[in-house]
């Protein structure tokens, strides 16, 4: 499944620089399952904002998207073939 990529997902919301320049440990996947909500810190008293995990941290967790790309959707047109040949 090599042309099952995080980078022509749909749920890749990183930037297009980022997404043509550097490897997947620097995208993010937009999936809800892959959101990790705001965190408070009691020492502090500071709330740190929730963010989103890597597409290499989704693809690595079965729960979330899994080494297939069980959640895996074209970004582009053209990509809709490959789409098909995995149903």
């Amino acid at each position: 499944m090599s042309e099952v990529t995080c980078k022509n997902c749909k749920h890749n919301i990183s930037g297009w620089f980022v997404r043509n320049f550097s490897k997947s440990v620097w995208w993010q996947c937009g999936l809800p399952e892959n959101f990790e909500p705001a965190k408070h810190n009691p020492v502090d008293g500071k709330t740190r904002g929730g963010y989103y995990n890597s597409c290499g941290l989704a693809r690595g967790v079965e729960s979330i998207c899994g080494k297939e790309g069980r959640h895996w959707a074209p970004r582009n047109k053209k990509d809709l073939f490959i789409l098909l040949k995995r149903l």
